[in-house]
Order: C-alpha cells, then sequence, then structure tokens
C-alpha cells in the first residue's frame, strides 16, 4: 500500500476561483475509512495557497500523487505531473475530476518523454476506483467503477485535509463571506460520461 500521498489542485487558465476541492475530501475519508493511515497533504495552486514550487517539492517525495482538474486546469495539471515526474519518475500520477471523465481515453493517451504521464484516469465517482489505487491493487489505466448505491456509506469528506481554515479566510477576503461546500447530489445526471 501506498504511504505518502499528495493531493494537488492545480490552477486553471483564467482567473482563480474560491472553491474547496470538495472531492478530494470525500476521497481522502473513503480511503482511510477503509484502513489506509499513510501520510497526506493537499496542496492547491488553484486557491494561492501553494506555489508549484511547493507542489513540485512535494510531488517529488511521495509516492502517489492524485490531480483533479476540470478543463480549464487541465494543462496546468499536465505540466506539474511532468515536472513532478522528471524529479521523480517512480512517483504515480493519477487524474480524477470533470476534464478525466469527459475525455479519459485522450487523458490516459498523454505521454511525457515516450512514457504515460498518467498511471490511472479516474472516471466518474472516484472512491472505489481510489481506494484501489492506494492499495495497489488497480490495473486498467482508465478505471470506472459502478456508483456507490447507499450514499449514506461514504463517509463524510476529511475537511482537516481540505484546510478548511484557510477556505473560510480565503473566501471571507474575497467575497466578504465565509463560505463553505457541500455536495448535494452525486454524479453527473448527463450520459456522457
Amino acid at each position: 500500500m501506498l504511504r505518502r500521498l499528495l493531493y494537488v489542485m492545480p490552477k486553471a487558465a483564467f482567473s482563480a476561483f474560491q472553491w474547496e476541492c470538495l472531492s478530494f475530501g470525500y476521497l481522502h475519508g473513503y480511503i482511510r475509512a477503509h484502513g489506509w493511515d499513510g501520510e497526506a497533504r493537499f496542496l492547491s495552486a488553484l486557491m494561492n495557497w501553494d506555489t508549484e514550487d511547493e507542489i513540485l517539492r512535494a510531488g517529488a517525495t511521495s509516492d502517489l500523487v492524485a490531480f483533479y482538474a476540470t478543463s480549464p486546469q487541465y494543462r496546468n495539471a499536465c505540466e506539474l505531473a511532468a515536472a513532478i515526474k522528471a524529479e521523480n519518475p517512480s512517483v504515480d500520477c493519477v487524474i480524477g475530476g470533470p476534464h478525466a471523465s469527459a475525455v479519459p481515453d485522450d487523458v490516459a493517451a498523454r505521454e511525457v518523454a515516450g512514457k504515460p504521464l498518467w498511471s490511472h484516469v479516474v472516471v466518474g465517482e472516484g472512491e472505489r476506483a481510489f481506494l484501489s489505487i492506494v492499495r495497489g491493487e488497480a490495473t486498467d489505466r482508465v478505471l470506472r467503477f459502478p456508483l456507490i448505491d447507499d450514499v449514506d456509506t461514504i463517509p463524510f469528506p476529511d475537511r482537516a485535509l481540505m484546510r478548511m481554515t484557510e477556505q473560510l479566510e480565503t473566501t471571507l477576503r474575497i467575497d466578504g463571506k465565509r463560505i463553505g461546500s457541500l455536495f448535494g447530489s452525486r454524479a453527473c445526471p448527463a450520459k456522457c460520461t
């Protein structure tokens, strides 16, 4: 089982958003509830909490670097993953989120120096897929797991990992309000993924 895990929220191609990456909170809560007890960090270029250099240094000493990316974040995710792999070729980089779910085969085909950039591409809900990755059980490059039918079995997100104090301070500074997030539904209602 992997011991050092880094979650990365890359910057977007245009102005910064002020949303927390609640998906990582859910993934981390899920793997911990299923026995994973290694070290984990969450770094965010999107929220301007962490520099790309900090992300690269942390990624170079990690066993697994997990990226969440919308389409405007995908380019930066690829740049960061390539730089991390240049520093530590044995690190596994995985990606999930809207961009990976919309065009998984294109994402899986991305290469750096003739080798796949992404060890795994997670499509749709990621809890089961991510658990299989951290346990070393995932064999497919593109992972699609069935939806979790009973959402009451999904642990609450690990908000300590998500740096909630910084989230609330950031939104207070930018929007004048302390803003947190919640998921009001699961998965996408469209049939494209």
